[in-house]
């Protein structure tokens, strides 16, 4: 995603069952370790990083990935940065990674000062290779790290838009393709809703195919709805097929209504090309 949050694409989805208990071995080398994951989407980001050529990709990750290895892993791969949130106290010498060579990395500490009546005040402390020597930088750093419930927000839409884990594929490579699919779909539906709002704009073509667009309009024309001639209005247009009640002081659609609204519109869409066809 971009800084603003704009979500670009799926870079890579990894599918694996846990392994049952009776067949683990009590040695496991790291690579089997979680933290491995991480490191594995480093160095994707890398390679990525090496195609796309001048600018900066920063990873961002949980705590799961306060690891050693991985900050290490960046010190051989410096053209990615990372931003991770600290899983909680760590020695930083002694016997910890002996005959490693030391590493410097900045520390960004968020604690919230006016907290909800009830709830717990947030306190994050983030390390990041990037660097953190002004109050700007801060301020970039943490809102970087802010962004990364937009990956949560794309699993909402993929469970409960997409359904995903109601699939009823009978093999597991048949559920990875299916499963596949929707990561794209998932990832199309928040970019659609949140494209919308920050560059509503747009010319429809820059999501909606021509026969999209044409059914879009029919059902504007049948519901006295503003014609969709932008981006914005496609989308609310999408919403309200979807079931949105648009107000004009009401909040934007979000990403259920989308999601309805970009199923049926499909079905349309198939029917209308139907109808448009000859009869033989």
């Amino acid at each position: 995603m971009t800084p603003a949050g704009l979500p670009l694409g799926v870079l890579k989805a990894r599918f694996e069952a846990p392994v049952p208990k009776a067949e683990r071995s009590g040695d496991a080398v790291p690579e089997e370790r979680k933290s491995a994951r991480w490191i594995e989407g480093l160095r994707d980001c890398a390679d990525l990083a090496r195609e796309l050529g001048p600018g900066r990709l920063v990873c961002v990750m949980d705590r799961e990935a306060d690891d050693f290895r991985l900050f290490e892993e960046q010190r051989a791969r410096p053209e990615v940065d990372v931003l991770v949130r600290v899983k909680g106290r760590r020695r930083v010498a002694g016997r910890e990674h002996r005959g490693k060579p030391p590493m410097r990395l900045q520390g960004v500490l968020v604690e919230e000062e006016r907290t909800p009546e009830g709830a717990a005040p947030i306190r994050w402390l983030l390390l990041t290779t990037l660097a953190a020597d002004t109050p700007e930088a801060c301020r970039r750093i943490v809102g970087y790290y802010a962004r990364r419930w937009r990956i949560e927000d794309w699993h909402r839409i993929l469970k409960s838009g997409c359904t995903v884990e109601e699939l009823a594929n009978r093999s597991a490579d048949r559920l990875a393709r299916a499963a596949a699919v929707n990561l794209v779909v998932a990832w199309r539906i928040f970019l659609m809703t949140l494209l919308g709002r920050d560059q509503p704009d747009l010319p429809c073509d820059v999501l909606f195919s021509e026969l999209e667009t044409r059914v879009l309009k029919a059902f504007a024309a049948q519901h006295g709805i503003r014609p969709p001639d932008t981006l914005a209005a496609a989308v609310l247009v999408v919403a309200r097929i979807g079931g949105h009640i648009h107000r004009p002081r009401g909040p934007p659609p979000g990403t259920k209504v989308v999601w309805r609204g970009t199923t049926t519109l499909a079905g349309m869409c198939i029917g209308y090309r139907l109808a448009m066809e000859p009869r033989q």
